[in-house]
């Protein structure tokens, strides 16, 4: 999976509205972390390619994604992003596994 791959989906499946990327714990083995986005309340993480909490860190980074609201309670996160107000994806060149210049 790319960065881009996942921009592109959260592109297609949000488009210009918030989204929002829950993590949140049980706190008992054999269940560990889980992870999901929501858009208006529903889960929309079947619509997404295979995505790691660091490939949002790495978009926001790149400007390519920002962050809107952060809360956090012991082990479990809310974060609401939207796409970066550039509303560009980079092009695609070969052999390139992150956005930027």
């Amino acid at each position: 999976m790319t960065h881009l791959a996942l921009l592109e989906a959260l592109r297609r499946v949000a488009g210009d509205q918030p989204f929002t990327f829950v993590s949140e714990w049980l706190g008992y083995l054999p269940f560990g972390q889980y992870c999901w986005f929501e858009l208006d309340g529903v889960d929309v993480t079947q619509q997404l390619p295979p995505f790691d909490s660091t490939d949002l860190v790495q978009l926001a980074a790149a400007g390519l994604l920002v962050e809107l609201d952060h809360t956090s309670k012991d082990t479990d996160s809310r974060t609401v992003y939207r796409l970066g107000a550039s509303g560009e994806i980079p092009p695609r060149s070969e052999g390139r596994d992150t956005p930027g210049p």
